[in-house]
């Protein structure tokens, strides 16, 4: 038998005005889940928790069947797992981006979409004073980046530090949004110290010139220790694999010990495998056309491989296909609400649907919650 989990990530919303009270989902051009969902048992699946962020990274914690409360440490270092970097438990990670301020307002939470290039010039300058303050930043790209700090006796400060995301802020008074924490002080001296180097520098100066956003000041946010999660093949006894496309999904997928793919098709296959697909907020966060496009090509490209995979095939098999957080495309952000999911194959009993939608799942009358729960239940038998 094998399993496969199938994560549209961002795809599930809620009913828009534009669409005639349906979803982007609804409305989308989709055959392969639409003829799974006739076979497959239906279920709106709740894998977030109220107390944590209506995030990625908590739903997928929830999915591979570990607790969130228990086991959610913060976005940057499941991000900074993603990319490779090896944390150990006296650093306490943030994401740090790169954001520019007018007049005290946060006006662009990317600095212009500043470059890998000319960012890296300015961690390089960056670097060189943050050593006084036992930290050090690590690029990403552009101008997402980390910040590591080493200081074993401000470490459970630093991770208890209140913070948030420059993506909620902008077009706000930074003075609304302060630090909370007995470490906001030291974050607060980082943060002047990268506004004061910054402020004249040549690729600001550049970047001004150019009339293009200059990066101002370093934001830090999203912060952690190190993710301690028992590996996915000790935990369920059964050896797994991934394919993911965002940053903070590979670092689960690290953290967890799943083999990384280098594509997502047969050869690659373990007994158990991820795919994590994403709807680019960046593009999709309030068109709900392109929103719509990108749910048809995972169908496509993704759903639509793996059902000729498994014809071809004919052996035992089970697949999810859910949304890992319901995005508002009103709001323009990840709300608390449940996600569709189908379960297809051996042992599970149709819902009698004839698509797959939030309204589908919704009639199924069946609630997937705590989340966390039903990997278990997947993978029985």
């Amino acid at each position: 038998m094998k399993y496969f989990w199938l994560v549209c990530a961002g795809m599930a919303d809620e009913p828009l005005e534009v669409l005639d009270g349906r979803t982007p989902l609804e409305v989308a051009k989709t055959p392969f889940m639409d003829s799974l969902a006739k076979k497959a048992m239906l279920a709106n699946a709740s894998w977030l928790d109220a107390s944590l962020p209506a995030s990625e990274e908590v739903a997928g914690l929830s999915m591979l069947g570990y607790e969130p409360r228990e086991f959610y440490t913060g976005l940057a270092p499941l991000e900074a797992a993603g990319t490779g970097f090896s944390q150990n438990d006296a650093q306490v990670v943030f994401r740090c981006d790169f954001v520019t301020l007018s007049d005290g307002e946060l006006s662009d939470h990317t600095a212009g979409k500043i470059s890998a290039k000319e960012a890296q010039v300015l961690v390089m300058e960056l670097n060189r004073g943050l050593a006084d303050f036992k930290a050090k930043i690590v690029p990403i790209d552009g101008y997402k980046n980390f910040l590591v700090i080493e200081n074993p006796k401000k470490t459970a400060e630093l991770d208890d530090l209140e913070t948030t995301s420059p993506a909620r802020v902008h077009g706000q008074q930074i003075s609304k949004w302060p630090l909370k924490g007995k470490a906001a002080e030291l974050l607060q001296e980082i943060t002047a110290f990268t506004r004061t180097a910054l402020e004249n520098h040549d690729v600001n100066r550049v970047r001004i010139d150019l009339g293009e956003n200059p990066a101002s000041q370093v934001w830090l946010w999203g912060q952690g220790r190190r993710p301690k999660l028992q590996s996915f093949q000790q935990k369920n006894s059964i050896q797994g694999a991934f394919f993911a496309e965002r940053l903070a999904w590979r670092g689960l997928g690290q953290a967890s010990s799943l083999r990384a793919m280098k594509k997502w098709e047969e050869g690659e296959f373990a007994d158990f495998n991820l795919l994590e697909s994403s709807i680019k907020f960046s593009e999709t966060s309030k068109d709900f056309k392109a929103k719509i496009r990108r749910i048809e090509e995972f169908d496509a490209h993704v759903v639509g491989k793996l059902v000729s995979y498994l014809d071809k095939k004919k052996s035992p098999a089970r697949v999810v296909v859910t949304s890992d957080v319901v995005h508002s495309t009103l709001q323009g952000a990840n709300t608390h609400g449940h996600t569709p999911l189908l379960a297809w194959g051996e042992g599970f009993a149709s819902s009698g649907a004839e698509s797959f939608s939030e309204k589908s799942c919704g009639l199924s009358g069946r609630f997937l919650s705590p989340g966390h729960t039903f990997l278990a239940q997947f993978l029985k038998g």
